[in-house]
């Protein structure tokens, strides 16, 4: 009867190893793969920004993870980057085939500038309205 239990026990364990989203003690700082698609969004090279911060998204479609870096370059310009990367569950399933997309950033720094109102010839009475132009 233990020898059942243990099986049971061992099986249970690693089911909940394949459902894990990769993330765990011995990678969960290395940025690498990360590192290299936020720099070709906010054009930086690599090395030239710090990641201070990753959390998990929670828009992402069936067998993928978010990943929301928050990136700081060494002139202080703050951005918010956008990952997808696939699940563990998912390169299992396509034997490490998955892939991923590249890095959506948006500035956050207080000193970015807000887009230029349209000019004249392209007013019309919502964008008056809404003092764009």
């Amino acid at each position: 009867m233990n020898a059942r239990a243990l099986m049971v026990a061992m099986f249970t364990i690693s089911l909940f190893g394949c459902a894990s989203t990769g993330q765990n003690a011995s990678d969960a700082k290395d940025y690498s793969k990360a590192e290299k698609k936020i720099s070709m969004a906010i054009g930086e090279d690599v090395g030239s920004f710090k990641i201070t911060e990753r959390v998990d998204g929670d828009s992402a479609p069936v067998g993928f993870s978010q990943g929301i870096y928050t990136v700081v370059t060494r002139n202080g310009t703050r951005y918010k980057c956008s990952v997808l990367e696939a699940s563990s569950v998912m390169n299992v399933l396509s034997f490490g085939g998955a892939g991923s997309a590249d890095a959506t950033c948006t500035n956050f720094s207080r000193s970015s500038k807000a887009p230029e109102p349209a000019s004249a010839p392209n007013c019309n009475d919502l964008l008056r309205a809404a003092r764009k132009c």
